[in-house]
């Protein structure tokens, strides 16, 4: 009886080890899939012209060369680095934004006055020389100024 009772136990033990084993080597997966991550990162910094500190580190993570510690404090940099290259990408997305909005707008503009000019008698000629003199809203054309430029014709 004390023999089967011992090969019992040590079921239960080994299929508690292999449990343990599992959960082992998903972590080290795991820690496989962020080393990748992290090489693709430094790659494509490395790309842009950019080095992080510590990459004999950070290219080791999976290697036992480094302490915990110093694995951590370099895995910080590099999180530090990837969120000033991410506001930086925002703050130029920021600024086309911006620039698309104002073409959009003179864009408008434009498309203004040329439906205007399909829709009236007004020659495009004279929408030309409203937009050149600075006179860029739609309305009548101020003949007046036309005439106190001389490079310009008076009459249309």
């Amino acid at each position: 009886m004390d023999g089967a009772r011992i090969v019992e136990e040590e079921r239960r033990r080994l299929a508690l080890l292999k449990k343990e084993k599992g959960e082992w080597l998903a972590k080290w997966r795991e820690l496989e899939d962020f080393q990748t991550k992290v090489s693709e990162i430094l790659h494509s910094f490395m790309e842009e012209g950019q080095t992080a500190e510590k990459k004999e580190i950070l290219s080791s993570l999976c290697g036992s060369g480094y302490s915990v510690a110093e694995k951590e404090s370099a895995a910080d940099g590099l999180k530090r680095l990837v969120e000033q290259a991410y506001d930086e990408k925002m703050r130029e997305i920021d600024r086309l934004n911006l620039a698309a909005e104002e073409l959009n707008r003179k864009l408008n503009i434009q498309e203004k006055i040329l439906e205007d000019c399909k829709n009236t008698e007004t020659p495009m000629i004279e929408y030309r020389i409203m937009w050149s003199c600075g006179m860029r809203s739609t309305g009548n054309l101020n003949r007046e100024r036309l005439e106190a430029e001389p490079s310009l014709p008076a009459s249309m």
